[in-house]
């Protein structure tokens, strides 16, 4: 969640994330969080793709938030007259999350099939 409220504080904040790579002051956590890995009966490779399948999924949430966001103040106040109605529920339902019950709920279907 930490990662998630750090790349949402700054405006492209994942756009800006994509592509890096721990610098030195991010060593130390790395290294612990791969160390939880494999103490925890992961193989250093599975460990480090579970993670990285947690990180992509976050910043893959993350720009989809910020964009949907921005993308709030184009769309017409009333919606389209013509959308079925599974989705216009399902459109509502988004609409009305601030992207953090999706993250969660992805988030947890993640964890669970690791």
């Amino acid at each position: 969640m930490s990662f998630r409220r750090a790349l949402l504080r700054y405006r492209d904040g994942a756009k800006v994330h994509l592509g890096t790579r721990p610098d030195e002051k991010q060593y130390d956590t790395v290294e612990t969080q791969l160390r939880f890995m494999t103490e925890n009966g992961f193989s250093l490779r599975d460990g480090l793709y579970a993670i990285s399948a947690v990180s992509h999924f976050t910043l893959g949430a993350v720009l989809e938030q910020q964009e949907h966001t921005a993308a709030l103040t184009d769309r017409p106040a009333a919606p389209d007259e013509n959308l079925p109605p599974l989705l216009r529920e399902a459109l509502q339902i988004m609409d009305s999350d601030d992207g953090e019950q999706a993250f969660l709920h992805g988030l947890e279907s993640l964890i669970r099939g690791v």
